[in-house]
């Protein structure tokens, strides 16, 4: 998707800690399911179940990898942890909250530089820090920014 940057609106830069909760608080939501998850499996495999334990471990598994790439396409552009610390995902062109399709975008590029061994797991936070507006590569590949919520207006 290309961006015409001299038609796109600016927000000022979301504060970093309140992107770090954000993340936590997402992190958590995708977290616990799993080892609840990984528990169970375990319990049921050990005891006879697996096909039991396979279909909820596949269950948990599809949860969790729809919530990671579609959690800033919800209502608002907030993902659980965006919505407590009072953030929103925009798209920079259209002054529209986040979709699912561009939240998978920016997903999928932080995804993909984490597998990249120490080196990817830097990259995104330096754009972040390093960019005016606090926008990682995955903003700019899908045409977002994370912005505070008072800030937005329609």
């Amino acid at each position: 998707m290309s961006i015409d940057e001299s038609r796109a609106r600016r927000y000022a830069r979301a504060p970093i800690f309140m992107r770090f909760i954000a993340h936590v608080i997402d992190l958590v939501i995708v977290v616990v399911p799993v080892f609840v998850g990984v528990v169970v499996f375990i319990t049921l495999e050990m005891n006879d179940h697996q096909v039991v334990g396979r279909s909820i471990a596949l269950a948990i598994f599809l949860a969790v990898l729809y919530y990671t790439f579609a959690k800033d396409g919800r209502p608002g552009g907030q993902s659980f942890g965006k919505r407590a610390a009072k953030l929103m995902v925009v798209n920079v062109s259209t002054n529209q909250p986040c979709t699912a399709r561009e939240s998978a975008i920016r997903s999928l590029l932080l995804l993909a530089l984490g597998l990249v061994p120490v080196l990817g797991w830097f990259i995104e936070p330096i754009a972040l820090l390093v960019d005016e507006h606090g926008r990682r590569l995955g903003d700019k590949a899908a045409g977002t920014q994370v912005i505070e919520v008072e800030q937005y207006t329609s």
